[in-house]
């Protein structure tokens, strides 16, 4: 009913760091989950540790189930969690690149799980997901503190934050000489 609307897009950038936070982590992967009940989203693969959002109904015939059995067979490696149409991948798993960061665009208001499925090598999952809202809101205060009137206002341009930690897998100490080294 009015002249004109305004449509925004979400993007949530989460960062993966060993439990100190000193090293960004690469190679984690991650399944996104939006709703109540909670319902898996899908991506297109731009490169490295960069996804866009695809609707569940944009899916190509048959992509959307080769995904649903990568997961539900918890599958670890990217291969097995990713389809390729023609030039097109398609992933039901995110993962972060070499500085630990995984980028998600083209989302939707609401809040967003991030489940590790993948840990990086020497690394356990964590079995906490991390969250991330985009919101929008009306007649208040902005990200930047101003008070504004009767106008929608996009909370921080639809980003948001988020990060996890992995701890480091215990190591077994050598025991015994090179006899029982080789053996």
């Amino acid at each position: 009913g009015e002249d004109d609307d305004k449509v925004f897009t979400g993007r949530i950038t989460l960062t993966k760091t060993n439990e100190n936070g000193s090293e960004k982590l690469a190679n984690a992967g991650f399944e996104v989950t939006t709703g109540n009940p909670e319902e898996v989203v899908y991506f297109i693969k731009n490169g490295a540790g960069d996804y866009t959002h695809i609707e569940t109904e944009d899916l190509p015939q048959g992509v959307k189930e080769q995904l649903d059995k990568a997961t539900e067979d918890k599958k670890t490696s990217l291969e097995d969690l990713q389809v390729t149409d023609g030039k097109v991948i398609f992933v039901s798993q995110v993962f972060t690149k070499d500085d630990g960061t995984v980028i998600v665009r083209g989302l939707n208001v609401g809040t967003y799980n991030f489940t590790e499925k993948t840990a990086p090598k020497g690394y356990s999952v964590n079995e906490n997901a991390a969250k991330a809202t985009l919101e929008i809101t009306t007649e208040g205060e902005n990200s930047n503190g101003e008070v504004v009137d009767g106008v929608t206002i996009a909370k921080e341009i639809l980003e948001a934050a988020t990060s996890m930690t992995n701890t480091k897998l215990s190591a077994l100490p050598s025991t015994g000489g090179i006899g029982t080294t080789i053996f």
